[in-house]
């Protein structure tokens, strides 16, 4: 994963995070405001933890590498978003399936958006 895609990868989940919550609302910068930090942070140093896991492992076939992938990436969003809860203190408010949801669909946008930038950016 090269540079660009680093930077890229993080804004454009924000923006496609924004666009599936804010659905019909007006909340839509609200929630760009809030999650951009989160995916530039947490979501490029988890997709750093990930490559070089993945890297280790060196599957052989690309389906076991995808999922894999997007195992550690649902799980990856849980525990940033968790920890982001636990820094907002506002963890013990929380029931369990809204981290759950709020966890792993931005971890699994952040890893699809990533694999169709690869794709692009490998082609350029």
């Amino acid at each position: 994963m090269n540079i660009m895609e680093k930077i890229l990868t993080p804004v454009l989940s924000s923006i496609a995070l924004a666009l599936i919550l804010s659905f019909g609302s007006e909340y839509f910068l609200s929630i760009i405001m809030y999650s951009l930090p989160v995916f530039l942070i947490g979501g490029t140093l988890f997709s750093f933890a990930v490559d070089n896991i993945l890297e280790m492992v060196k599957l052989k076939k690309r389906y076991y590498n995808y999922l894999i992938s997007f195992i550690l990436y649902g799980i990856g969003g849980v525990i940033i978003i968790t920890i982001f809860a636990l820094f907002q203190g506002s963890i013990s408010e929380v029931s369990l399936t809204p981290l759950l949801v709020l966890g792993v669909l931005p971890g699994l946008i952040y890893f699809h958006l990533s694999l169709i930038l690869n794709t692009l950016i490998s082609k350029i």
